[in-house]
C-alpha cells in the first residue's frame, strides 16, 4: 500500500472477512455437531484461534525483522484454510433437498438472547483491554522492555490455548458455576494488573486473563445455542453475538474514557481496578442465577 489511507482501507476489507467467517465458524459448529461433542467443538475454537496467534506471533515477528510490510503475509494462511474447506467442508443442504426444506419459522423477540449478547459485547471489551494496554503499561510503569512484554503476552495466549483444552472437563465438573469461575478469573487477573510492580505478578495476570476467556467464550456461545429456539433462529443469534464480540472490541477504549472522565480518575492501574470490580460482581451474578436455577429445579422436582 502506498499511502496510510489505503492501509486503513484494506484492514477495514480484513475486518469484513474477519466478522463473516467468525459467525461462520459457529454456525458451523451449530449444524455438524451435537451434544458433547458440540461443547467440546466451541471451546476448541478458542483454543484453535490462541494456537493461530501463537504461531502468528513467531512467524510475524520474523518477518518484520525483515521488513515491516512482509508482516502482512501472514494473512496467507487463509489461503491454507480456503483449499481445506474446499476439500473438506461437508454441504448444508444436499442437492435436491433445498425444496424440501421447511420456511424459517417466526420468532418473537428472545429477551434472555438479548442479554447474552449484550454479555458477549462486555467480556470482550474487558478482554480486548489487555491487550491494547499491557505493552504500554508496561513501558509507563517501567516493568521490562520490549522482551518481557512479548513474554506477557506468550503467557496471555499459551494459557488461554491450554484453558481452551481444558473447558469441557472444567464444565462437567462445575456445570452452571463454570461461568463464574471465567469472570472470577478474569476480575483476579485484572486485580493483579492493578498492583503488579514486577514481572512475574504480571505473567500471572496475563495468564488468568488469558485462561478466563477461553472458558467466558465457549460459555456464551453454548448459552446463545441453548437459548436458540429453533435451527434458524440459531444462525441469527450467533452472528448476533459475533456482531456484539467485536463491537465490544471498538468501543471498550471510549467506555473506560469515559468512565474515567465521570469519576475524575485516570490512568491505566484504574482501568484494570474498574475492570475487576466490574468482573468480580458478574461473577457473584453468575453465582446467584445457577444457585436461583437449581433451587427452582429442586422445587419442581
Amino acid at each position: 500500500m502506498p499511502s496510510f489511507q489505503l492501509l486503513l482501507l484494506m484492514r477495514g476489507i480484513l475486518g469484513i472477512g474477519c466478522g463473516l467467517i467468525t459467525p461462520m465458524a459457529q454456525n458451523l459448529i451449530s449444524s455438524h455437531f451435537d451434544g458433547e461433542t458440540k461443547l467440546k467443538m466451541t471451546s476448541y475454537s478458542a483454543s484453535a484461534s490462541y494456537l493461530m496467534g501463537i504461531l502468528a506471533s513467531v512467524v510475524v515477528s520474523r518477518l518484520a525483522g525483515v521488513q515491516w510490510r512482509l508482516a502482512f503475509l501472514i494473512y496467507l494462511m487463509a489461503l491454507a484454510v480456503l483449499l481445506l474447506n474446499a476439500i473438506y467442508l461437508p454441504t448444508d443442504i444436499p442437492a435436491g433437498d433445498s425444496e424440501k426444506t421447511p420456511a424459517a419459522r417466526r420468532y418473537g423477540r428472545n429477551i434472555p438472547a438479548y442479554f447474552t449478547i449484550l454479555a458477549m459485547c462486555g467480556i470482550n471489551g474487558a478482554f480486548y483491554t489487555f491487550s491494547a494496554s499491557i505493552s504500554l503499561f508496561m513501558r509507563q510503569e517501567q516493568i521490562g522492555d520490549d522482551t518481557t512484554s512479548g513474554i506477557v503476552v506468550s503467557a496471555f495466549m499459551i494459557c488461554g490455548f491450554v484453558v481452551g483444552l481444558l473447558v469441557p472437563a472444567i464444565r462437567r465438573c462445575l456445570k452452571k458455576q463454570t461461568m463464574a469461575l471465567g469472570a472470577l478469573m478474569m476480575g483476579s487477573g485484572y486485580w493483579l494488573l492493578s498492583a503488579a510492580d514486577s514481572l512475574p505478578l504480571l505473567i500471572l495476570a496475563a495468564s488468568l486473563v488469558g485462561g478466563s476467556y477461553s472458558i467466558l467464550y465457549s460459555g456464551i456461545f453454548t448459552s446463545i445455542r441453548a437459548q436458540s429456539r429453533g435451527p434458524e433462529e440459531t444462525t441469527t443469534l450467533v452472528t448476533m453475538t459475533t456482531a456484539g464480540m467485536f463491537l465490544g472490541q471498538a468501543v471498550s477504549q471510549y467506555i473506560l474514557r469515559g468512565v474515567e472522565w465521570l469519576l475524575g480518575y485516570g490512568g491505566y492501574r484504574f482501568r484494570f481496578t474498574f475492570l475487576s470490580m466490574i468482573l468480580f460482581v458478574c461473577a457473584a451474578g453468575c453465582i446467584f442465577y445457577s444457585r436461583r436455577g437449581e433451587k427452582r429445579y429442586a422445587a419442581d422436582q
